[in-house]
């Protein structure tokens, strides 16, 4: 059984949502320029605007041209700072960039800013965790009970997974589960990694394919839509695959057992295990 995720009424009534992008590798730098695009259907559409971070420590590497968003003039730039002076360029932002990790930055970790939506686009188990345990709401703080949702994108060679969790200092059985608590067992801090970073294009095309990042990315910015423009969803995350299609998981009805995943046609996906969040891959 699904239902219908609704945004409660004092997030619905923003004028200006506060969004973090952390990771702006082949996922996120796309995801600058998808959230610019929304941002400017949401003034038009709604009179409300998208005040974005960025957070990357890395810069930019000649082995990104082409595979990621970066013009050859930017190598060597940090790459949160190229993409955000691009896109106040562009469309006249204020959005800010961060040249550091985002559970490192002094805002985080005092707890002095918060945002209505974080979309992680990292490679590493060590990466989410940390950026998890930055994000976990301090009760003894907690100065706001709305929630704050989290997006989470992860990609293989050529399959990928978008999900959509909600962290909240309120306990409320509705609640989204974040992709730790739905698939927990993926989360082990020793697990072996390798977040080797890529010499080469060539060598960076071999580990994924050259458009993975984008369909990622679209099925990223399709949640944030709906929590933004229509203030609901009932579909929580996307599991996809360039070779077979996409699957659907909607919201469940309680917060139960983890979602099942549901194709376009409404079938069971029986291959759809916590094996697809293995090895996301290719972030650098």
């Amino acid at each position: 059984m699904t239902r219908m995720h609704r945004v409660d009424e004092r997030f619905a009534a923003n004028s200006r949502y506060k969004v973090a992008i952390i990771g702006a590798g082949g996922t996120g730098s796309q995801m600058v320029t998808c959230f610019a695009r929304l941002s400017i259907a949401l003034r038009h559409l709604r009179g409300k605007s998208l005040e974005v971070d960025v957070f990357d420590a890395d810069r930019v590497s000649p082995s990104n041209i082409g595979r990621q968003l970066y013009l050859p003039g930017e190598v060597g730039a940090n790459k949160a700072v190229a993409l955000v002076t691009r896109a106040n360029c562009q469309f006249g932002f204020d959005w800010r960039a961060f040249p550091c990790r985002f559970e490192e930055h002094p805002g985080v970790i005092d707890r002095s800013i918060r945002y209505d939506l974080v979309v992680t686009c990292v490679d590493t188990v060590k990466a989410r965790l940390a950026i998890a345990n930055a994000l976990s709401p301090d009760l003894a703080k907690a100065y706001y009970v709305g929630p704050t949702y989290w997006i989470d994108i992860g990609n293989k060679t050529r399959s990928g997974q978008v999900w959509l969790g909600e962290i909240s200092p309120s306990v409320r059985v509705d609640r989204l589960f974040t992709v730790i608590e739905a698939f927990p067992e993926q989360y082990d801090p020793n697990a072996p990694e390798d977040d080797t970073p890529s010499c080469s294009l060539a060598q960076a095309l071999a580990s994924q394919d050259l458009f993975v990042n984008d369909h990622a990315a679209r099925y990223g910015i399709d949640l944030a839509e709906r929590i933004f423009r229509y203030g609901e969803t009932e579909i929580q995350g996307w599991f996809f695959d360039l070779d077979t299609g996409s699957n659907a998981v909607y919201v469940p009805r309680d917060s139960g057992p983890k979602p099942k995943a549901v194709s376009a046609d409404g079938a069971g996906d029986d291959d759809t295990d916590e094996n697809d969040l293995d090895d996301y891959g290719g972030e650098d």
